[in-house]
């Protein structure tokens, strides 16, 4: 058996009882290749969308150790740290990939996204805005866009960013629960009216 390079992160211990088929042979075919960074990026995006966000991101450090120029493995490390809530910890990795490609409008809508979740509404709201002019049919962005906006009270700003997302998409899921908050803001606001 390969040893692992100092710099490498220990074999996971996970493999479950309980872990999809699909994940197992991933998280197997990894650990067998410790070299092989498509192993461990295909381990670590298995584990993503199972949910296994801590072992996710061990295979994501695992590929970005073994290639340290990779923006995929940058991506993978900070959208696991955003989904344990290491928020500072994600806004720095997506920071770094962001300023490797400034032009990205997904990797910006990314760090915008962690952004809203840590409550920086200001922070994400201008990522959230960059990321939609570089991509204007950019649904996330425009979503992260109205829930910062609403978030801050700006009112108009949420209420373009809805209409231009209803434009991109009249069946995006977030559509209701947007419309739904403007509403809710709007008459809160109508009530405090004195008369």
């Amino acid at each position: 058996m390969t040893s692992l390079p100092a710099a490498h992160l220990p074999l996971a211990s996970g493999n479950d009882a309980n872990e999809p088929p699909v994940v197992a042979a991933a998280r197997q075919a990894a650990d067998r290749d410790i070299g092989n960074y498509a192993a461990q990026m295909d381990a670590a995006a298995a584990l993503y969308q199972a949910r296994k966000f801590a072992d996710a991101l061990v295979y994501a450090q695992r590929a970005r150790n073994l290639r340290p120029d990779s923006l995929d493995a940058l991506l993978a490390v900070g959208v696991s740290q955003a989904e344990l809530g290491q928020y500072d910890a994600a806004v720095k990795t997506l920071g770094q990939a962001v300023a490797r490609r400034p032009d990205d409008a997904d990797l910006r809508a990314e760090l915008a996204y962690v952004h809203l979740r840590r409550r920086a509404f200001q922070a994400a709201l201008d990522e959230a805005e960059r990321a939609w002019r570089l991509a204007g049919a950019s649904e996330r962005a425009l979503e992260i866009l109205a829930q910062a906006a609403l978030a801050l009270g700006d009112k108009p700003r949420a209420s373009a960013a809805v209409e231009r997302l209803s434009a991109v998409n009249p069946g995006n899921p977030q559509l209701v629960e947007l419309s739904r908050s403007l509403a809710s803001d709007r008459s809160r606001r109508a009530r405090r009216k004195p008369s």
